[in-house]
């Protein structure tokens, strides 16, 4: 004969208050004011005022302090056949690169 299993379920989750239909954290409201929020740390200043500039020597068509033809950055040359097989791993050093047993 086969009992059948009790299965004890664990406490449901009883909420210690009823839910409210206002919310308990009032929330913020994003209109802008018309109240001043702060004190102003300084005087007000005064506008731009129409002080005459002076002109340079350069012409304003010509930009100054900019090289007037580009040179690329010197590379390394490619390596020649020699540098390549200097380079190139032994079977064993392939394999031991990868954490595999040589031997």
């Amino acid at each position: 004969p086969s009992a059948t299993p009790t299965v004890t379920r664990p406490p449901s989750y009883v909420p210690s208050s009823a839910p409210s239909a206002t919310p308990t954290v009032p929330r913020p409201s994003y209109r802008p004011t018309t109240e001043r929020t702060f004190e102003p740390t300084s005087e007000p200043t005064s506008g731009p005022t129409a002080e005459p500039t002076t002109e340079t020597d350069a012409p304003s068509s010509v930009p100054t302090g900019a090289p007037t033809s580009w040179t690329p950055a010197p590379f390394a040359a490619p390596p020649d056949d020699d540098e390549i097989r200097r380079r190139r791993l032994t079977h064993d050093e392939l394999s031991a690169s990868f954490g595999l047993r040589v031997g």
